[in-house]
């Protein structure tokens, strides 16, 4: 709990004080200061409000995910699972820009509605789960490879919220996508970034 307490503070300073970036010095940071403090407690009322209901989701996820599963479920109950590990995990908050923090509900309300009809809709599951994993392994490599050289990709971002407004339109259309999305989208961003 202390964690989470934690990496909300910062977060919550971070997106309200420090969205465009650290200031230059000290009289620019005393200016940042007097301009946004008035209207913090706001912001992070309003933040904490989306943390809440984010949270909710999840743990509405995680347990429906407890007891026994069935055999038959294995491969898209460990791809649930992954992508809710890839979603929450320790300072998500901080990590995770505060656009794609707003999607959290919705991408963790589309995980309930897989969840309720996977046993149904395998013939999609394993159809799906192949192309999911392998947008995720090129991602990752390719993250890892721009972090060693220090370098940031917004397409490579791009390409990772795109997946899971993928997920979304696959397994809970009717939550709606922020964004137009398919296959051919997320094979034509992801060209941009292997450039």
């Amino acid at each position: 709990a202390k964690v989470l307490y934690d990496d909300f503070i910062i977060a919550s300073v971070r997106q309200h004080f420090f969205l465009e970036g650290l200031p230059p010095n000290q009289e620019a940071f005393d200016a940042l200061y007097q301009d946004r403090r008035g209207d913090y407690l706001n912001a992070s009322a309003d933040f904490a409000k989306l943390v809440f209901d984010l949270l909710s989701k999840y743990h509405q996820v995680m347990k429906k995910l407890k007891g026994k599963m069935d055999l038959a479920l294995a491969m898209p109950m460990t791809d649930l699972k992954q992508q809710l590990a890839h979603l929450v995990y320790d300072k998500f908050l901080q990590l995770t820009p505060l656009e794609q923090l707003k999607s959290y509900p919705r991408y963790l309300e589309g995980c309930i509605v897989r969840h309720e009809k996977m046993a149904r809709d395998m013939a999609n599951e394993r159809r799906y789960i192949p192309l999911l994993h392998g947008w995720w392994e090129q991602y990752q490599a390719r993250k890892k490879q721009l972090e060693a050289q220090g370098l940031v990709c917004e397409n490579l971002s791009h390409f990772r919220w795109l997946i899971e407004e993928q997920r979304v339109s696959w397994y809970a259309q009717q939550l709606g996508t922020r964004e137009t999305v398919s296959e051919k989208r997320l094979n034509k961003v992801w060209e941009s970034v292997r450039r």
